[in-house]
């Protein structure tokens, strides 16, 4: 989020090379399939319950929270619960409205409402939960190196040494970790509770990324990270999810740098833009005249992917701010549709029907469904005991 420039280049340097490379993303495999497995447990104990209703938006952000929050500071960190609580705190006022984003001049508006007070308030607090949690760590790196490359560790590391053309400060290492919960959390739930209300308000493709998946397995009931790239119709449901569902509707605001004209409308520099990917997935110029449908199969041989090339699809964005955590946030969503789609079979609650799902979003920087997913869980395969 800083502006273009030279401490901008080194960030997002630092995201590419040294936390979200593909090498890094790979190793932290035991802890999204540790967080996924423990979240499929729990389905199983509840679909053999008296009240086996399960709450699947709930139990996705809780997944995803448990594997962001490992990823960072470990599971050791003891201010875990403090520290998501004032980050969903955060990430509620940022997605409020704010009035001097619309117009400058009135930004003691934003005095007035209160807005200003809770942010300068939850940022004291999170400043102060990171200084225990960075005090912490450096003293537990002290006294043993660290076995996995936690986010936090590799932060530091890079904190301490003085190669870097502009210094590593402790603010900088808190900003972009929130950064990486506020962008990687709901985001990456959201994706998941979508994905699996499409699924069960249709019921045709369910049955077929199922039936793929049981099949390729042949057998076996112990599902691995390396086994999903034999899902190819799951990679489409995802796709499709994300055209329907972008995570972030209208992608992170930019700011114009120069004066310019774009389809004959002048940019001042200095404007605030939002690009409308929700928009630009929906677009029957682009989609057809099926785009408000659900239909994995119309990426089915396809050169049309998430990765920025093809701005009629731009989940991720597009160019020199393209979202430097596609592949972590893409891995965690796959994992966790994978184990539920392939141990479980999902219908609605009883009484309800397909046409009574709430397919209906709400407003923000993300867009989570209005109202939480409830479904049955009928377990198929068998969770492995190891």
């Amino acid at each position: 989020m800083l502006p273009y420039g030279g401490k901008w280049k080194q960030g997002r340097k630092i995201y590419a090379m040294e936390m979200l490379n593909a090498r890094r993303v790979k190793s932290y495999a035991a802890i999204r399939v540790d967080a996924v497995r423990k979240v499929t447990a729990e389905i199983a104990r509840k679909a053999s319950a008296q009240t086996p209703v399960i709450n699947l938006s709930e139990m996705a952000m809780s997944m995803i929270n448990a594997n962001v929050i490992r990823v960072a500071f470990g599971d050791k960190c003891k201010q875990q619960a403090e520290f998501l609580l004032l980050v969903k705190e955060a990430f509620s006022y940022m997605s409020s409205l704010a009035v001097s984003d619309m117009y400058p001049s009135l930004k003691f508006f934003d005095t007035l409402t209160g807005l200003k007070s809770k942010l300068e308030a939850v940022r004291g607090k999170l400043d102060k939960v990171f200084d225990e949690i960075i005090a912490q760590r450096q003293v537990a790196l002290a006294a043993q190196p660290a076995e996995e490359d936690l986010i936090i560790d590799v932060l530091l590391k890079l904190k301490d040494e003085s190669n870097q053309e502009f210094p590593i400060t402790s603010n900088d290492v808190k900003a972009i970790i929130t950064e990486i919960f506020l962008a990687g959390t709901e985001t990456t739930s959201t994706v998941i509770e979508w994905a699996m209300s499409e699924l069960i308000k249709n019921p045709k493709e369910m049955e077929k990324v199922q039936k793929e998946m049981r099949e390729a397995m042949q057998g076996k009931t112990k599902l691995e990270e390396s086994d999903i790239p034999k899902f190819s119709y799951l990679n489409l449901v995802i796709k499709e999810t994300m055209r329907f569902h972008p995570p972030a509707p209208l992608l992170i605001p930019r700011v114009c740098r120069e004066t310019c004209e774009v389809m004959g409308y002048r940019v001042p520099a200095g404007a605030r833009v939002l690009i409308n990917a929700f928009a630009l997935g929906r677009d029957e110029q682009y989609w057809g005249s099926d785009a408000e449908s659900f239909k994995p199969e119309r990426f089915e041989g396809s050169s049309v992917d998430f990765k920025g090339f093809n701005y009629e699809f731009i989940p991720f964005g597009a160019g020199r701010r393209f979202c430097p955590g596609m592949t972590f946030g893409l891995t965690s969503a796959e994992v966790a549709l994978a184990h539920l789609l392939f141990h479980f079979d999902w219908k609605l609650p009883q009484g309800m029907k397909i046409e009574d799902l709430d397919m209906m979003e709400i407003s923000g920087l993300a867009a989570p469904r209005r109202s939480p997913l409830l479904a049955l869980a009928k377990p198929i395969i068998p969770l492995s005991a190891e």
